[in-house]
């Protein structure tokens, strides 16, 4: 079942981890022996769980305000419970996050600090309640409030209550001093930088580790009786949503009971998943820049469908004219007519946040433009990456494009060289330090 995963991996680095709860069998099969993935916004599910286990443990109310332990001003009224939901209606990013000094999503998150995150809580006005708004900025609040709740650091939570039950013994936050093995793909020849977070900021997307590790937290879903009560806790909080996928704390659920989660950074994709129907749990991590059929594909192999029929589909034409013509308003500084393509004005707000670092970029020559449409039978719809070509760089940006034709999120995902083509590379892994054993093919 992991080998049929293995597709359209081209210029990628691959692990695939499936779980089978009849035959207690964990099958990994990776490209790259030995080597950490990001996590992304996996971390978040980390996060909930330990969340979770605090208040089983007492020492937190989910229904209590968090502004006892942060700085919230008129937003202290949100709730433990309402930040591990995404329902605080908080915007998907802080901000303060890009400013004019700030050149891409890596080092605006390592230099982003508590005090900047607390800031931009007080000065955001929050959707109303119920509508859900998946918020990275609530759960970096979300793990500044429990480790505070505890007076320990977050990371130690989290090992302690959740990587240690798991058995996710290699599972590290990722750090500038410990990114030795982690692997990230590459463009026109440059590795893509890693998604390196402040360590007092690490609720929401700073987890890297190998596949075996993450397939235990897939299995952890498949069997109640094998459960522990934080990780019950967690999927018993599922609510109808928009799209007819219900959402938890913070995982999803299908309307045929899959549960799943996945994460997304600079250059890798992650996805986590278990149908406890079928008894079946599976994990990928993936390396590339096309990698949005992962998650498509391993929904597909716990229904007991075939994956090998997920492929990149047709890009519609018009979703390459929308995307590049939001990159070309971005590009000549054109922010209102940008801002106006967005279906949603949380999309809007994102983009405009980075506004300011893009105003500031000083850029030579004439501007040419070209895309490598990629997509696959997703509901959020294709995914067109478009490269600006500048006399001395090369920007890519990765436009996904809702079902309605109007752009859903934007987002600058690299710098390159002197108008390179824009090319998927191999992927890379980082060398600083020694690399870590072999991860463990069978267990």
């Amino acid at each position: 079942m992991a080998d049929a995963l293995l597709v359209d991996t081209e210029g990628a680095a691959l692990a695939v981890g499936v779980v089978d709860r009849l035959t207690a069998a964990v099958l990994s099969v990776s490209c790259v022996d030995g080597d950490r993935f990001e996590f992304g916004s996996i971390t978040k599910v980390l996060t909930a769980l330990s969340v979770a286990g605090v208040a089983l443990q007492g020492e937190i109310d989910l229904d209590a305000p968090i502004g006892h332990w942060v700085d919230a001003g008129p937003n202290g009224d949100v709730t433990w419970r309402q930040l591990s939901s995404h329902l605080a209606g908080l915007p998907r990013v802080g901000p303060s996050i890009w400013t004019a000094e700030t050149t891409g999503w890596s080092d605006a998150y390592e230099a982003w600090t508590v005090e900047k995150a607390e800031a931009d809580l007080r000065a955001v006005q929050r959707q109303p309640a119920p509508r859900s708004a998946y918020s990275n900025l609530g759960f970096e609040i979300l793990g500044v409030a429990l480790a505070r709740a505890c007076h320990r650091p977050l990371q130690e939570i989290v090992h302690e209550l959740t990587l240690t039950p798991l058995g996710m013994d290699r599972t590290v936050l990722l750090t500038a001093e410990n990114d030795h093995g982690t692997v990230t793909p590459a463009m026109h020849g440059v590795p893509q930088p890693l998604l390196i977070r402040n360590p007092a900021l690490c609720g929401a997307g700073c987890y890297a580790g190998p596949v075996d590790d993450l397939v235990a937290l897939a299995g952890a879903g498949l069997d109640d009786a094998r459960s522990w009560a934080a990780f019950e806790l967690t999927r018993a909080a599922f609510r109808p949503d928009l799209g007819g996928t219900d959402l938890g704390m913070p995982w999803f659920r299908t309307p045929d009971g899959i549960i799943y989660h996945g994460g997304t950074t600079m250059g890798t994709y992650a996805v986590v998943a278990a149908n406890p129907a079928r008894g079946l749990g599976a994990a990928v991590l993936v390396a590339a820049l096309n990698r949005r059929w992962a998650l498509p594909a391993v929904l597909a192999l716990l229904r007991g469908d075939d994956p090998m029929g997920v492929r990149p589909a047709d890009v519609p034409p018009t979703a390459v004219e929308q995307a590049s013509e939001l990159v070309e308003d971005l590009a000549a500084h054109r922010f209102g007519a940008a801002r106006s393509r967005f279906e949603s004005p949380l999309g809007s707000a994102a983009t405009a946040s980075r506004e300011a670092w893009l105003a500031g970029e000083q850029r030579s020559g004439c501007c040419q433009f070209s895309h490598v449409a990629t997509a696959c039978p997703h509901p959020d719809g294709p995914v067109v990456q478009v490269c600006c070509h500048f006399e001395l760089s090369t920007l890519l940006f990765r436009v996904a494009v809702a079902p309605s034709g109007r752009v859903d999120a934007c987002y600058e995902v690299g710098a390159g060289l002197n108008g390179a083509a824009c090319v998927v590379a191999p992927a890379v892994r980082s060398t600083k330090g020694p690399a870590p054993g072999p991860t463990q093919q069978q267990r």
